[in-house]
């Protein structure tokens, strides 16, 4: 028997309550909570699929119940005043195309003084504002987070360590947390994503009137492993020794080395800042990715505002993907002129460099909160998505796909909750 992807979510579900359930009764000792969303989603073209960047699949004009729809558990003991542990395990749609429960954070701590704390394990990794909740989305205001700032990185865990440490200067608690590891994931195309020898330094200050900044930025080496990156490397670096003696060669081996993504440098930087005054709640982040080879460099921003009223907070953001710097086809010439399995090659080469390049997008969205019982909230919001340079932005479609330049509306109603 072959099961939907919907029943899949629900039998996902089941597991992980039954489980957090069970841990409940077997040991009071420990502290256990939860969270998850139930959520669905539909567009207005049947042309290109909405997904959460790394799906390999999402919703069209038919609801979709599995792009934001996830349940997690969380469970923690506290050994003595210094040491405790956390582990938080999540099911969610993911990369590979199923719900499998991951551990997501699996780390022990030591509080060695009031302001200093150390974990070592697997914790969240810290590149955004709210990266330690994006996936508790009872926190947070939209139904998800700005896939334009939030995409850009394919990883939310990292295995290693980090230091934080905390102080009051004034009327502000600022702190600074270095951090570092190893962080993998698996995409929508079965591309493999490996980041190593991270580190990073975040800065954060929270003021009492209820203004928060945070600055930060991690270095790390990237490896993306896919049959088709492999492929492509392998055959622009035979095409490269071939011309090498050619006035080509020059251009071919530059084009080789692009796609050679193994063990490449890559950088991350974002600045953002949250203000929770009176009845509104202002938040803004502007994030830079670099890869070295042929992806490039993205830039991510958003700017959202809500308004209480009572229990109903109405919210609007805009937000903004843009890419630059991504490599060139140095096969171009030559495969003009000589035709072929060159030509055949270079095409090839241009598909992938054009969905790296006319991966930007401009949304506009517009929406609402409903706080309608204790721990849970009904959320819906209406998204107008403008792709860049004729591609189709971070919805998923063929390689080569164009929307022409046409816009697209995504619909989304969710409900968040905890327990």
């Amino acid at each position: 028997m072959v099961l939907s992807r919907h029943t899949k979510v629900g039998m996902a579900v089941s597991t992980l309550i039954l489980a957090c359930a069970q841990a409940h009764a077997d040991d009071s000792a420990f502290r256990f909570s939860g969270f998850g969303t139930f959520g669905g989603v539909f567009t207005d073209t049947k042309d290109a699929e909405f997904v959460t960047p790394g799906q390999p699949s999402g919703a069209t004009k038919t609801v979709d119940f599995g792009v934001d729809s996830r349940i997690g558990v969380q469970g923690s003991y506290q050994l003595n005043q210094i040491f405790s542990g956390t582990v938080q395990v999540l099911s969610k749609y993911n990369g590979k195309g199923n719900y499998n429960p991951n551990v997501e954070w699996a780390f022990v701590k030591a509080q060695i003084t009031p302001s200093v704390g150390v974990r070592a394990g697997r914790i969240g990794a810290p590149f955004f504002m709210i990266s330690d909740y994006r996936d508790v989305n009872y926190a947070n205001l939209w139904v998800r987070p700005p896939l334009e700032t939030y995409g850009q990185v394919p990883v939310s865990n990292v295995t290693g360590a980090d230091l934080i440490v905390q102080h009051a200067i004034g009327s502000a608690n600022v702190s600074a947390q270095l951090w570092g590891g190893l962080s993998r994931a698996t995409l929508e195309d079965q591309v493999d994503v490996t980041i190593r020898d991270t580190v990073g330094l975040n800065l954060s200050a929270e003021f009492d009137n209820g203004l928060t900044l945070r600055a930060g930025h991690a270095v790390g080496k990237v490896s993306l492993g896919s049959d088709t990156l492999r492929l492509l490397a392998a055959r622009t670096a035979t095409a490269a020794t071939t011309l090498a003696a050619t006035p080509y060669g020059a251009a071919a081996r530059a084009t080789a080395d692009d796609f050679d993504m193994s063990g490449r440098r890559a950088t991350f930087s974002g600045v953002g800042a949250s203000w929770d005054v009176g009845n509104w709640q202002l938040n803004a982040e502007y994030t830079r990715r670099f890869i070295d080879g042929y992806a490039g460099t993205t830039k991510g921003w958003y700017a959202s505002a809500g308004y209480r009223l009572g229990k109903v907070t109405p919210f609007g953001y805009v937000s903004g993907l843009q890419t630059s710097g991504v490599g060139t086809n140095g096969l171009a010439a030559p495969a003009a002129l000589f035709g072929g399995s060159l030509a055949v090659l270079s095409n090839g080469v241009n598909t992938v460099l054009n969905d790296a390049r006319t991966g930007g997008q401009r949304s506009v969205a517009l929406g609402a909160r409903w706080d309608a019982w204790k721990s849970a909230s009904l959320k819906a919001q209406v998204e107008h998505i403008t792709p860049k340079d004729g591609g189709v932005g971070l919805l998923l479609a063929s390689p080569g796909t164009s929307l022409n330049g046409d816009s697209v509306n995504v619909v989304s109603v969710s409900v968040d909750f905890v327990f």
